[in-house]
């Protein structure tokens, strides 16, 4: 579950948390964030090294060969046939209705420390287009799972605006009368007349 952070698209993950650090003037820990993506790749190279240099590189060549439009990042957001290396698609309605919770999160707070979470995906997302290729599509469950925590918030964030004030007239009733209960009432002689 963890291999998408040392491979390619691992290198998003470092980037966002070197963002989201800096946003905090966090300098140092963002610089060993940043620092966290290429030793990432650095890793996954070591582990090619370690198990046959050269069937690695030449895996690497014909992945890299594979990418062929940015379809590949249409198919990673939108694609029901993505799914798990047993070609189990993964229909998450969770993930769509997410998606559009993060853009309205976005659209909402666009320079607050909200920003972060969609603008991870997003960028997540680009990589995703650049580097991947159409014909893998069905394994791009394993790449989801790097960031559906992002996307649960999003739904979240959907259902806390959309629940947290509904308007029900018996609710809104009640709501005006515990406000008549909490003012404050005037003290004194007049009060009492």
């Amino acid at each position: 579950m963890l291999a998408p952070l040392v491979k390619v698209p691992g290198v998003i993950v470092g980037a966002a948390g070197a963002v989201a650090l800096l946003t905090e003037r966090r300098w140092a820990v963002a610089a060993l964030a940043l620092l966290g993506a290429p030793v990432g790749i650095g890793l996954f190279a070591a582990y090619g090294a370690a198990v046959d240099w050269h069937q690695f590189v030449l895996v690497w060549q014909v992945q890299a060969g594979r990418h062929d439009s940015l379809v590949a990042g249409q198919q990673f957001l939108l694609s029901g046939a993505s799914g798990l290396w047993n070609f189990v698609p993964l229909n998450d309605p969770f993930w769509t209705v997410g998606m559009v919770g993060l853009a309205a999160m976005l659209l909402r707070h666009p320079l607050s420390p909200q920003a972060r979470m969609p603008l991870a995906f997003a960028g997540y997302a680009l990589l995703m287009a650049l580097t991947a290729s159409t014909e893998g599509a069905v394994y791009y469950g394993w790449y989801r799972f790097s960031v559906d925590a992002l996307c649960y918030i999003g739904v979240a964030h959907l259902l806390v605006q959309s629940l947290s004030r509904p308007r029900i007239p018996a609710l809104d009733r009640f709501r005006q009368e515990v406000a008549a209960l909490r003012a404050p009432t005037p003290a004194g002689p007049a009060a009492a007349g």
